[in-house]
């Protein structure tokens, strides 16, 4: 008899199994809760592009490279670039355009600092960068290796050699002495004919002062 009651007692109070076994829900339930803080935390994050944005990349609009001539044979020359950038929105990122030139030995030399803004705003503004030439440096010319502008946005515009050449833009300077310029034939002839115009007015006049007669 005690063996039966023994039995039905603990039939009754097995163990659960399945679903409901010790540890199953309680990670169900975690797992659960996890899932639910992540779409939460997705849609919270979420950001709705309401304009077109800016998909314009930045326009160079005007470019000098000062001087057009150095010569490092007694010292380094300091060349200094000047660039008006612009950009319909989100403005320059000064820091994606760091001139380099190609030098006449097929070496690469690097200015001393990226362009950076002077005057103006990121959208319309005047950016400036010098470039430190090496005393001794090789003679001859320096041209602009191509280089980006890039906007905050990230869209850019590539600008190499042939691009500057044709919007009218210097492309390079030269190291060396400067060109010598042949003085025009006339600044040479008219020294020459003044002098002798005034050679031959003075012997005029010394004929006229010994031809005349004594007593005259």
């Amino acid at each position: 008899m005690d063996d039966i009651l023994n039995v039905s007692f603990w039939t009754r109070v097995r163990k659960p199994t399945g679903i409901m076994s010790r540890g199953y829900l309680p990670r169900v339930c975690s797992g659960l809760f996890l899932a639910i803080g992540f779409i939460i935390l997705t849609l919270s994050s979420a950001v709705a592009q309401t304009g077109t944005g800016d998909v314009t990349a930045p326009v160079l609009g005007t470019l000098s490279i000062s001087p057009a001539t150095v010569n490092t044979g007694a010292s380094t020359a300091t060349v200094t670039i000047t660039a008006n950038l612009t950009d319909d929105s989100s403005g320059i990122l000064s820091t994606s355009w760091c001139p380099v030139f190609n030098t006449p030995t097929n070496g690469l030399l690097a200015a001393d600092t990226c362009m950076s803004r002077t005057m103006g705003t990121p959208t319309n503004g005047t950016y400036v960068s010098t470039l430190t030439v090496p005393q001794g440096a090789a003679q001859g010319t320096y041209t602009m290796a191509a280089f980006d502008i890039t906007d905050i946005a990230g869209n850019r515009r590539t600008v190499t050699a042939s691009n500057l050449t044709a919007a009218g833009f210097p492309d390079s300077f030269n190291n060396g002495p400067p060109a010598i310029v042949p003085e025009s034939p006339l600044a040479v002839e008219l020294p020459l004919m003044a002098i002798g115009i005034m050679g031959v007015f003075a012997l005029m006049r010394a004929r006229r002062r010994h031809g005349k007669p004594k007593g005259a």
